[in-house]
């Protein structure tokens, strides 16, 4: 393409230097014209490739600019982290300086009339409450999984509500008390995530927003699989005298 090209470029000054021949006095020979011809073409064909580069390179730079914008963002926001020494948190806990307070409750006002409850039942069959509990804690992903490392992000920092065990301390149900922001895209998305890791190991999981204790007692049985034991009446005897 490039000799080509050349080729139409060479005809071109070639006939660029014919008129300049024709129309000018003979000061110059017919060589000298073609050649000043050629390089006038060259010029304009330079002129040419030079604005396209440009045009082509400005919106590169602006993504390049962007990108180096958003890259010294990031470092500014975890400067700190990176940059943090030892010997400064150390200080810090020399001066007693640490950024933590304790919590008024574990639970929120919801979740503490949902333990009373689940409370009285749990003690009824033997069952042992626990809560705020890592999905992590409660599922396990085998070390030669191929991408161990993404599934267990997956559950690493996700944890349910109440846990209840038996007296192996094997767990036998999970319970989320559900709220508004459980209706949020993304709830519902870990929501469903949450249910089918625990369908996939064969642990069931309730998902309640209201109840009552006499409902939410038969819910727990038949999810745990016990049975109402029916007592039978007990008939004194009555012996007469004689």
């Amino acid at each position: 393409m490039f000799l080509l090209s050349a080729t139409e470029s060479v005809k071109s000054s070639s006939i660029i230097a014919d008129a300049i021949n024709n129309s000018l006095p003979n000061m110059f020979s017919p060589f000298t014209y073609m050649l000043l011809a050629f390089l006038f073409i060259a010029i304009i064909v330079f002129a040419i490739i030079i604005l396209i580069y440009l045009i082509i390179k400005k919106p590169s730079q602006g993504n390049s600019s962007k990108s180096n914008t958003n890259k010294a963002e990031f470092n500014q926001l975890t400067e700190n982290v990176i940059t943090e020494k030892p010997t400064e948190i150390i200080e810090e806990i020399k001066k007693d300086s640490l950024p933590y307070y304790k919590v008024n409750s574990v639970f929120n006002n919801k979740e503490g009339k949902f333990y009373a409850s689940l409370k009285r039942i749990a003690d009824e069959f033997d069952l042992t409450i626990f809560s705020k509990m890592r999905i992590a804690d409660l599922v396990q992903v085998p070390k030669d999984t191929p991408h161990y490392i993404r599934w267990f992000n997956y559950i690493k920092a996700k944890h349910v509500d109440f846990i209840l065990v038996d007296k192996a301390f094997k767990p036998v149900l999970i319970i989320e008390v559900d709220d508004a922001s459980h209706n949020q895209q993304k709830r519902i998305e870990r929501d469903d995530f949450v249910d089918k890791v625990f369908g996939h190991v064969g642990l069931k999981i309730m998902h309640l927003r209201l109840w009552k204790d006499d409902e939410l007692r038969i819910q727990i049985m038949n999810a745990v699989g016990i049975k109402e034991e029916i007592q039978e009446p007990v008939i004194n005897e009555v012996k007469q005298g004689v």
